[in-house]
């Protein structure tokens, strides 16, 4: 079995019916978008991106922590999505 086989199969068994759409989204072209909610100047972030974090149901109150966070886009639209 082929390397891509390989990658179809693994995810296939770990999305079930899902994997079909992810799939299909990991072989579009990237939409980056200026986001600028609540700040003086543009970000540029994958739309992707901001959709999942805007999508995110986040307590009122304590503390949340973004292991994934690399620049911090997703937590700055977390957070701007909450001083909305």
């Amino acid at each position: 079995m082929g390397c891509n086989e390989l990658f179809e199969a693994y995810y296939r068994a770990l999305y079930h019916s899902r994997w079909d759409p992810l799939g299909e989204s990991l072989l579009e072209t990237p939409v980056t978008i200026p986001f600028s909610t609540g700040l003086t100047a543009p970000y540029m972030l994958d739309q992707g991106s901001v959709r999942a974090a805007e999508s995110l149901r986040l307590p009122d109150e304590g503390i949340i922590l973004d292991t994934c966070a690399a620049s911090g886009g997703k937590s700055l639209a977390n957070k701007s999505s909450r001083e909305r």
